[in-house]
C-alpha cells in the first residue's frame, strides 16, 4: 500500500476525530458504542485505501464509511 496514502488518511482521521466521533455518537447515543464504530471504520478504511478515487475528498469518503457502518451496527442490534 501507498505509504504516502495511508498517512494521508492518519492525518485525515486525526485532524477531523471529534467530527467522526460526533456522527457515531448521533447514531449510537453511547460513548462506547460510538468508539466501536470510528475503530471498526478505520479498520474497514484500511483495507479500502488502495480503492479509493478521489484522494482530495479522503474526508468525505471516510464519513460515509462511518455513517454505513454506525446503520449496519443499528441494524444488527
Amino acid at each position: 500500500m501507498n505509504k504516502n496514502l495511508q498517512e494521508r488518511f492518519l492525518e485525515c482521521v486525526t485532524e477531523y476525530k471529534d467530527d467522526f466521533y460526533r456522527v457515531a455518537y448521533s447514531y449510537t447515543k453511547s460513548q462506547a458504542d460510538a468508539l466501536d464504530i470510528i475503530q471498526e471504520s478505520i479498520q474497514k478504511a484500511l483495507l479500502k485505501l488502495p480503492t479509493i478515487q478521489k484522494k482530495e475528498n479522503m474526508k468525505g469518503w471516510f464519513y460515509k464509511i462511518v455513517v454505513r457502518t454506525a446503520l449496519d451496527f443499528l441494524r444488527k442490534k
